[in-house]
């Protein structure tokens, strides 16, 4: 955490979030939990954190970096939490998907190909990372935006599956949240 940061929350202006809480007991040696108030790994569960890694809410971004660290997230922010499946965290930018995801929300994902309709996903298309709704017809991926201003957030349609992969879809999400 940068100095600014500290100082930052130890002058009351913004509390730390849980997550940091457990990177302080984890540096001190500390029993998860004892700082945290959060109660051992039975209820908590440590995912990949890709912190240079933003999906776009909005026209597009490209990964700087896939660097990953470990992030410490209550299993209650996931839904249907399986051992089975493959998680990881990642950053949401921009106002296209509000008001339910904001822009430096952490997006859980669970890592999946399968598409179910009107659900949220996590995909890379034309080496772009996106956050949006989709929608799947028989030739076409519809692109749906959450944001109600329809003027500034269309609709899209992809009729190119060359160059989509999808990454997962978004099961969960954590504010203010390192």
């Amino acid at each position: 955490m940068a100095q600014t940061g500290i100082s930052f929350r130890i002058k009351n202006k913004k509390p730390f979030s849980i997550d940091e809480l457990i990177k302080i007991e984890r540096a001190l040696g500390l029993p998860i939990g004892s700082v945290s108030g959060i109660q051992g790994n039975d209820n908590s569960v440590d995912l990949d954190y890709y912190p240079d890694v933003f999906g776009s809410c909005g026209s597009g971004l490209l990964v700087a970096s896939e660097t990953k660290e470990k992030i410490t997230v209550p299993k209650a922010n996931i839904k249907s939490y399986s051992e089975n499946k493959k998680y990881s965290v990642i950053t949401a930018k921009g106002d296209s998907m509000a008001p339910d995801i904001k822009s430096d929300d952490k997006l859980i994902i669970e890592h999946t190909e399968t598409i179910q309709d009107n659900k949220v996903y996590i995909f890379s298309y034309q080496e772009n990372i996106y956050v949006k709704r989709l929608v799947k017809n028989i030739s076409e991926l519809v692109v749906i935006s959450d944001n109600p201003d329809k003027e500034i957030y269309a609709t899209q349609k992809i009729t190119d599956f060359a160059g989509l992969r999808i990454i997962g879809q978004v099961i969960g999400l954590m504010r203010e949240m390192v």
